[in-house]
């Protein structure tokens, strides 16, 4: 009788009304409506990220755009009073890191790249290959700021 019970309990469950029909909330936030823009260029044409005194510079509030693909980004660790000649000052002390990784529910199928330490007056290249897609770039250490990178075909 028990078991008559449960069993016709389960069935009512499962014929129950479908909820009603409305928009469903986004699985992803949408991008935000920035300014899209090339990363910022060395002399030699390079896209390059620069983090000055410890910020994401020229990056947040726009979004920053790459061809999809190999890159070599430039990074610059932009302390005042630091430079790779200077003696006796610690320059590891304010280095850097940051982490490149996909945005959204998609984020587990596009690959995430870091470089660090990048000590205080240095410039480093990083190597990244990335596909077409939405990325965050978040600086983890030493430092602070976040940055939304498009990488997108027809880009150059």
């Amino acid at each position: 009788m028990r078991t008559a019970l449960l069993l016709a309990l389960a069935l009512l469950a499962g014929c129950a009304a479908p909820a009603p029909m409305g928009t469903p909330d986004p699985i992803d936030d949408p991008l935000p409506n920035l300014d899209r823009v090339q990363l910022p260029q060395d002399e030699e044409g390079r896209p390059m990220i620069v983090v000055e005194n410890g910020v994401l510079r020229d990056l947040p509030n726009q979004i920053s755009v790459l061809p999809p693909g190999s890159s070599t980004l430039l990074v610059r660790n932009v302390v005042e009073g630091a430079g790779v000649e200077v003696e006796g000052l610690d320059l590891s002390t304010q280095a850097i890191a940051l982490w490149m990784r996909g945005r959204g529910s998609l984020r587990h199928l596009r690959p995430e790249h870091t470089i660090g330490p990048v000590n205080a007056g240095v410039q480093e290249d990083w190597n990244v290959d990335l596909p077409p897609g939405e990325y965050a770039l978040t600086v983890t250490s030493g430092g602070t700021g976040d940055a939304i990178i498009f990488v997108g075909a027809g880009v150059r």
